[in-house]
């Protein structure tokens, strides 16, 4: 997970450096394009995380 945390925060830096560049939309794209997956993963990852934490916890 803090591998995935790093890396997205890279690449949105990376795309936030962009703005008012030369052919910016293009490899803002590009960009968007590799945070996705790694966003994905993440959600699911935290999502399984929130799962196990439900079903330890005792409904009130």
């Amino acid at each position: 997970m803090p591998t995935w945390l790093k890396k997205l925060d890279q690449l949105d830096f990376q795309i936030n450096a962009l703005c008012g560049k030369a052919n910016s939309k293009k490899k803002q794209k590009k960009l968007y394009n590799k945070l996705l997956p790694i966003a994905e993963k993440a959600k699911d990852h935290l999502y399984r995380q929130l799962e196990k934490v439900r079903s330890l916890t005792p409904e009130a």
